[in-house]
Formats: C-alpha cells, structure tokens, sequence
C-alpha cells in the first residue's frame, strides 16, 4: 500500500495489485495448515476414545475336553459385532470361524468351538467392530488353549427292568468315537463285546448275580479312550402283590418277596365310575411283607408297585384287581312301633358289594360290651323290623354294617333307643283363620314317638276324642270341622309302640271364630340389631296382640312376644345385622290361642341395617389424612368430613374391597378436621360411625419395639422414641384368642419402656405402641408389633401312626415347638379307658414304636410335650388305631 499527497496537498493511498495476490497465498496457505493439524489431533483423540483392552480368555470345555474349546471375553463398549478367527498352527494362519451380533445373539460374549482335534495347540484372535465397522481394538486380542487326549466314557448308568430282565446301560462319549466296547464282569469272569453303539446298548440278565460294567470307545484315527467308571447291576425278583379289605376302612397290600420290596414304591388307582383313574404313589418306604393304609368308604381301587429308577430299576408287579372298600350304611334311625317291634331304616351308600348286618345289644352302653347278629339283609335292604318281647325301661343299641364273604366289615352306625312311653308335647297353641277352621301348632319334646294323637273335647259325650293323628316330628293340625259360634277345647299326646304320653299337652280354649284382627303394622329399622313395630285395630277396643317373627323368605314363623292390651308398639332387639326379618300380628284370644294374622303369610319385612362401621384415621407426613375402617364387609364406604364450624358432606365413595383410603383434598396443615363414615348396599345401609376429630399434624411412629421376659415372670417392653414433641405413649395389648387389642396402659412423654406385671402362665401376649399429642386428638402410627408370653409350649401335631406287625405301630409327629426338654407317650384303651403314661422321649425325636398290642382292640394315643424350666406342656390331637386284624 502506497500513501501520498497530492498537488492540493490532499493525502491519498495506492493498491498494487501484485502485492495483494502475494499475501493471499500466503495466508491461504497458513489456514489450510491450521486445519489439517486440527484433524490429525481430533483423529487421534477420537481413536484414543475408542481404544479398549477387553480380557480375552480360551479354556478346554468340559467334558467334552477333547474337541472343544470355550472363549470368553468381556464386552468392548459401541461393538455391535465381533469376529472370532482361529489358528491351527497350518499354513492359512488366522481363518474367519464366526461373526457373532450383538443384536441378535442371547450371549453375544462367549463362543464354543466345537469339532477339534484332541491334543491340538489353537490360538484365537478377537476383533470388535462399531456400527462404521471400524475396529474398536488397538491392539490384537490373542487367546490359545490346548485340547486334551480323547475323553473316556463319562456318565454310565444302568436300569434293570423287572419285567423282560434286561439291562440299559448308557453313557456319554467323545464326539469323535465311532464304536464302542462293552466289557461285564460276572462272579469274576469278564465278557467283552464290540457294538457300533456309542451312548446306549440293551443287556439280557437271566440269572440272579451281580454284575460289573464299564466302557471304553475307539475312534478312526485317534485310538481307543480309556476305561469309563464301573456300574454295578444288581438283579432283583419281581414280587406278587396282593391286597384286601381288612374292616373299618383300611386296605392291606402284601407282597411275597420282602428282601428287595425297597426297590419298589406302591401304587394306587381308583374308579370314577365310568374308567379307572390315574396311578398315584401311596409309600416310597416299603419294607417287610405287607403294610395298610386307609382308604374311603365304598371307593374300589387296584393296587402296583413300580420299580424305583432312582435306585436303578423299571417295570411293574402285576396289577392287584380290585379292592372294594365297603362303606357304613348312614341315618340309622330306630322307632318303637309295636310293645314287641322296633323298626330300623337307613341309607345304604353306593359301591358296596357284600351285605349288611344288623346288631343289637340290650342295656349298658353302645361302646361296650357284646353285640348279637339279629339279621343279614341284602346290600338294598334300608329298613328291617326287628320282632322281639321289648322289655320296658331298656335301652336298646344298634350297629349297622357292611360286610363281605371273606369276613371284612365296614365301620357301622349306630343308634340308641329306649323302651318308654314319649315324653308329652308342650306349648300347644291355638289359632283361628275365617273359614279354615283352627290350626294347632305344639314343640315336640320326644324323641321316639311314632305319631301324635289330637284330641278335642266332645260336650255332648263330657270326654275327649281322637280327632286325627299326624307322624313323629309334625308340629301342626288343623281341624276344619270346627263350626263358628262354637268354642273347643283341645289337647295332644305322644304315642310309640310302649303307649301314649304319659299326659297331654296343655290344653287350649278357643272360639271359633273370632274376626277382630290387626288393621295394619309397620316394621322400622333402627340399628343393626333393633326393628321398631307399630300397628293398629279397626275401632276403640283394647287387645293384647301376638307378635311372629320370621328370618329371610323361607323361615319359620315363631311367637315372639305378647303384649299387654291396648300396647301398639314393639322393640325387637338381639337380631343379626344385615337380615331380613319379617313380623306379623295377631289377637291374643287368651293362654296359647290366637285370631287371624295380620298380614297373612308373606308377612311385613325390614332389614337390619348393616354392622356400625369403626373409624381410625392418622395424619401422614405428606399433608394427608389416612382414613381406616373395620366392621365393613360387601358394601361400599361412604366417607363424610367437616371442619369445626361446618357441616358434613361426602368427599369419597369406595368399594368393598378398600380398607382405608388418604384424604389430601385441600387439607390445611395443622387444622383441624371431622370424620364420619357410614357402609351402603344397593339394598341397605348401616348408620353412621362414631365422629372422629383429626389434627393434620404428623408425629413420627415409635420403632425398635422389643421384649423381654423378667425373673420375676413379668414381660417387659422397649421401644426408641422418634418424636420431640408428643405428650406420651399408649401401650395396646392382644391375649392370644380374645381378638382385638385393646389399649392396656399409658406412659409420659420420653419414656421408653413399661413392665407388664399381669400376666399369667402359658398366655401369648402380643403388644404394640404408638405415641400422642397433648389433648389426645393426634396419635402417631403404631409400633411393630411384638409377642411373648409365660411357659409357652406348642403341642405335638400331625399325630399318625404305621403299622409294623400285629402287635407293633408307630407313632409319629411333628416338632412345633423348640422348647420341649422331651414328649410323652399317652394311651387309652377302648372308648372308655383312662389315659395311661406309657413312654418318655427325648427332645426333637418325632418317632416312638409302640409294642405288645392286644388284636382286635380299640387303642387310643396322644403325644405330651413337655417343659420342667417352665413348668408347662402341652398335648397334641389324639388318634384311633384298631387291630382288628
């Protein structure tokens, strides 16, 4: 640039071209250096980025040791592919064996090569690759194992089967084996054959030794392997099985070959009806020659054992065909119906295939004693007519059973009546309906009467006459040959065959018929457990009414109250919640006589309303209120809340299944706030919980609740106090059966622990604790809870027992306690016996055998279990166990 003045002395400048092209270049030049070393750095940067050095690791796979080797390596971050190659030590080098995507393989880090050779060095080369397919590794992964010399057989089993004797042996080879030898050593002399199988061949054992194999393969051009590990096979016979009936629902299965019965496991199968259903296992632990077990009353069922493959064996015993268990007739009933017939009837339960017995004994008690065969009826017979001079003031006792040609025999029914006249009906009312005549009705007071005799008294004659008879266990008759105008007096026996009553009912007056009757009634419920009546007559006279009550649709209408004359209102209290109830009214026409109901049959209903629900609620330390409730059950909750100055309304409703429910809608912090909540169904309702009062002000819960039993048998309670500002705490306690807690005890604020002095031994407490605020408004949440008690100790359970032999069983049971310093073994004999310490076991054992029984004996048992430091113990549910075989 060329600057000067011109001739007027003004200063001006002069471009040359050639100079300003100069520089261009230049600067030109400069920039594109600039930018090109720009680009080296940020490709070196972005390849150091990228560089990683994953572990890349190469092992023999077992077992198959000889022809594969496991790769595994550790993800490279970005690959979406790797690459395996592989280097046999040949002139190709590394050789591309598998692309592995990471998008589509389940483990896209490890790879198995299989096919090798054994005893071969490889080496494997790792490459990983980013979307751009550029290799993410710096530097070559190399990883390299060995194969081992060919694999042995691995893995030989073998499984006799029972039925065709032949054994299965199988095993595992090298991939490379194309044939195998078989070598079986018996009594010491081997056997050794080639087969062209390579994992599993048959082997005839007609005869009775053990016998030794093992296995080795041979291979095209690697050699024979070595020797696989031994099998032995031990032939077993296959037993006969058999199975009976014994009595009183118990089956026994026998078999004839007991040396190796712990080889099999039992099996049964029942009838449907229509097919025989699936096999289920009934004993895995069989030993001796038989064992018994129970079974259902009038089932059938067929019997196996199969062989155990567990232990090495398949096949099945045959097929027991069939058992019947036979099954007790049911609803024996007895009457007397003649001074020298009692007649029996009962229901005969589908399935049995024998007859029935019919047994009775004279006097004493039905549990004792001995019975006599009165008859043998075939298996439809449900009645019998037993014919013999009844002997007045005796007790007679009958047994019903099954029973069968080889001696077996159901459990029975029993039944028990005794030679007297019935004892006399009571409570004989009398009630008149226009036209229809009159209604009797009386409660029966007998149980072995045949009829009820009625009797109205004859003026013209001066006496009573029979005027019908209804059959044992009727309660009602109506006379509709009663006249109006007229008045009758009536009275009812009870007759069997020994005779009538031995005097009436009370007798009834009325008049037939008087038409005054209620006009109307009304039916309020009032709570849960109270409906208020009110109802009218037609006119200004007084009368002392009836009131009946029935509950639901199809109950029986019953007397309830009678009133004093002129009284129109009733309040029926002690129903059910959530019941439908239904009254009616008539006019009490003097002792146990009535007119006609108001209204008729149907009755005016109401419903109880539902249960009064309980409310809690607590503040929650996110500005909430959380409302609980207890009592409900299928009904919705309708949830009410009001502040101090204001009135309740609805907030929420919500369905039988909630059980609280957090109220933030538009609460202030530290008001204060009303509760009430009321259950509702489509057809009821229940009334309105107790109002609760809730400060919106959260305090944090006690935790770390602990307990403690104290020398002197006092129970001592712990907790950490988590508040600063709460006025105390309120100790709740549960006796174990009494249900709900209850609040027990209060301490001041900051203290922390409470000493419960009034407890008794062998009672689980339970506890729980929560704090409170001054004036009792704001409680926290409660505690954890925690349980103790005094001597405690759980009772035995799951008492069973297995029969050993005819003079053996034993007893087992479950351990539910940890306390016990032992058990004791109780026994009764017969229904009537006293218990009897017969053993004492010791702590954790859950077995006892119990020997010398006596066959066909009733044997009761129990288990004690029993703690001295505590003084205490405890007895299980006891069992029945019959020898009656």
């Amino acid at each position: 640039m060329i600057y000067g003045r011109n001739t007027r002395g003004q200063f001006y400048r002069e471009q040359e071209t050639s100079d300003f092209n100069k520089v261009s270049v230049k600067n030109a030049i400069r920039i594109f250096i600039l930018l090109f070393a720009i680009m080296v750095v940020f490709t070196a940067f972005a390849h150091n980025v990228h560089a990683y050095d994953p572990k890349f690791v190469a092992f023999p796979l077992s077992p198959d040791t000889d022809t594969k080797i496991k790769l595994q390596w550790e993800s490279v971050p970005g690959a979406v592919k790797y690459k395996i190659y592989r280097n046999d030590g040949g002139e190709a080098g590394f050789v591309l064996i598998d692309e592995i995507d990471t998008q589509y393989t389940l483990d896209p880090l490890s790879y198995t090569d299989q096919g090798l050779e054994p005893e071969t060095f490889y080496m494997y080369r790792l490459e990983a690759y980013d979307e751009d397919m550029d290799n993410l590794l710096t530097s070559d992964k190399i990883a390299s194992a060995r194969t081992t010399p060919l694999i042995r057989p691995y893995g030989l089993k073998a499984v006799f089967d029972v039925n065709s004797r032949y054994v299965t042996l199988t095993w595992n080879s090298s991939a490379l084996a194309t044939g195998s030898y078989i070598t079986m050593v018996e009594k010491g002399t081997p056997n050794e054959w080639y087969t062209t199988e390579i994992s599993s061949t048959r082997v005839l054992m007609p005869g009775s030794n053990s016998v030794t194999f093992t296995v080795r393969t041979v291979t095209a051009g690697y050699g024979e392997s070595g020797i696989s590990d031994p099998v032995t096979v031990v032939p077993v016979e296959l037993p006969v099985l058999s199975a009976e009936y014994v009595n009183e629902g118990t089956v026994r299965v026998s078999w004839n070959k007991p040396k190796d019965i712990d080889k099999y496991v039992l099996e049964r199968s029942k009838w449907d009806g229509t097919s025989w259903g699936p096999w289920e296992v009934i004993s895995t632990t069989l030993s001796g020659t038989y064992m018994t077990h129970p079974v259902e009353s009038g089932g059938q069922y067929r019997y196996r054992l199969k062989a155990r493959e567990d232990k090495g064996y398949t096949g099945y015993s045959n097929i027991r065909h069939y058992v019947n268990s036979l099954a007790a007739p049911t609803d024996l009933t007895a009457q007397i119906t003649a001074q020298n017939q009692i007649d029996l009837s009962w229901t005969n339960p589908p399935g049995n295939t024998g007859f029935i017995q019919v047994w009775r004994k004279a006097g004493g008690s039905s549990t004792s004693g001995d019975y006599t065969l009165v008859a043998t009826l075939s298996n439809t017979d449900d009645t019998f007519s037993d014919r013999f001079s009844i002997e007045p003031g005796v007790t007679y006792h009958y047994r019903v059973n099954a029973a069968d040609d080889d001696g077996h025999y159901s459990s029975y029914a029993t039944v028990s009546i005794t030679a007297k006249v019935p004892a006399a009906p009571g409570a004989l009312r009398a009630s008149v309906a226009s036209g229809s005549g009159v209604t009797l009705s009386w409660s029966d007071n007998s149980d072995n009467e045949t009829s009820f005799i009625i009797e109205r008294y004859d003026d013209s004659q001066k006496k009573f006459a029979t005027i019908g008879t209804v059959g044992a266990n009727t309660t009602t008759f109506t006379d509709s040959t009663a006249v109006q105008g007229s008045t009758y007096i009536y009275r009812v026996f009870a007759y069997n065959g020994m005779g009538r009553s031995t005097s009436p009912s009370n007798e009834v007056t009325i008049s037939a018929w008087d038409t005054a009757a209620p006009a109307s009634l009304t039916a309020m419920p009032v709570s849960p457990t109270r409906i208020d009546l009110t109802w009218s007559y037609t006119g200004s006279e007084n009368y002392n009414t009836i009131i009946e009550r029935k509950k639901g649709v199809d109950g029986t209408w019953t007397p309830i109250f009678t009133t004093a004359a002129g009284v129109l209102k009733y309040s029926d209290t002690g129903l059910e919640p959530n019941t439908r109830y239904f009254y009616r009214v008539r006019k009490s026409l003097g002792t146990g006589v009535s007119g006609e109901p108001f209204p008729d049959e149907a009755g005016v209903g109401a419903y109880t309303f539902l249960p009064t629900p309980a409310i809690s609620a607590r503040p929650s330390s996110d500005n909430s209120i959380y409302i609980t409730w207890s009592g409900v059950s299928d009904a919705d909750v309708v949830i009410e809340r009001k502040m101090a100055s204001g009135n309740f309304s609805p907030i929420m409703t919500v369905g039988p299944t909630v059980r609280g429910w957090y109220d933030n809608t538009g609460l202030v912090p530290g008001a204060f706030y009303t509760y009430r909540i009321m259950a509702k169904n489509p057809v009821n309702r229940s009334l309105y919980s107790s109002e609760l009062t809730v400060h919106n002000y959260y305090i944090e819960p006690p935790t770390q609740l602990s307990i403690s039993i104290k020398k002197n048998s006092e129970i001592e309670l712990n907790w950490r106090d988590n508040s600063t500002d709460e006025a105390g705490f309120e100790i709740w306690r549960n006796t174990y059966g009494s249900g709900e807690y209850v609040l027990y005890a209060t301490v001041d604020k900051n203290v922390t622990t409470f000493t419960d002095v009034n407890v008794e031994k062998g009672v689980q407490y339970s506890y729980k604790v929560r704090a409170f605020t001054q004036g009792g408004h704001t409680y926290s949440e409660f505690s954890g809870v925690a349980s103790s008690g005094i001597g405690i100790i759980n009772p035995p359970a799951d008492l069973r027992y297995e029969y050993i032999s005819e003079f053996q069983v034993q007893l087992s049971w479950t351990d539910t306690s940890n306390n016990e310093h032992g058990f004791i073994v109780e026994q009764k004999i017969g229904d009537d016996g006293g218990w009897v310490q017969i053993a004492w076991v010791s702590a954790n054992n859950t077995k006892y055998i119990v020997s010398n029984l006596n066959k066909y004996t009733k044997y009761y048992f129990r288990v004690r279990a029993y703690n001295y430091a505590g003084n205490v113990d405890s007895v299980s549910e006891e069992i029945l166990v019959s020898t009656a075989f």
